[in-house]
């Protein structure tokens, strides 16, 4: 699929969608009680990038020549071509990953809930990456965090 069709199926998706990209229309979006009755809450990204240890969007801006994250993989992994952000995935294993841990501290520290996040899109990742993303480990720690905060 071209970039130009591709663009108008999204449009036409969002025009034929109960919200549009527009602050008035998601203002209409009701607030759930929880939501606006909780005091603190944590919200948390962690996902391949952290294997670099650098942002959230490293993987877009390590392929532009001139940036900080283009400049900092070069130095610390060599050309994008060579070692791209897809060479990432298998480092991100997770094995020190301690939910309930995480949950008790999240607690401790006055969290009325834990929202986790990742930067999974097709815009972000070629298709067969991001299913292996979520083959290597993303649904289980979700599944596992999401089970931990109930307990």
């Amino acid at each position: 699929m071209n970039r130009e069709r591709y663009l108008q199926e999204i449009d036409a998706v969002n025009a034929a969608g109960k919200y549009h990209p527009t602050w008035e229309s998601l203002s209409t979006h009701p607030v759930p009680d929880w939501y606006r009755e909780k005091r603190l809450g944590i919200f948390l990204h962690w996902g391949v990038f952290s294997v670099p240890a650098y942002h959230d969007w490293y993987a877009r801006n390590m392929y532009i020549k001139g940036s900080p994250e283009y400049e900092y993989h070069c130095q610390h992994y060599g050309q994008p071509k060579d070692f791209g952000f897809k060479d990432f995935i298998p480092q991100f294993k997770m094995e020190a990953f301690d939910p309930q841990a995480w949950v008790k501290l999240f607690r401790e520290a006055g969290a009325d809930y834990i929202v986790p996040a990742s930067r999974i899109t097709g815009a972000s990742c070629p298709t067969g990456t991001r299913r292996k993303w979520v083959r290597t480990g993303t649904s289980w720690a979700i599944c596992w965090w999401r089970r931990s905060a109930r307990a």
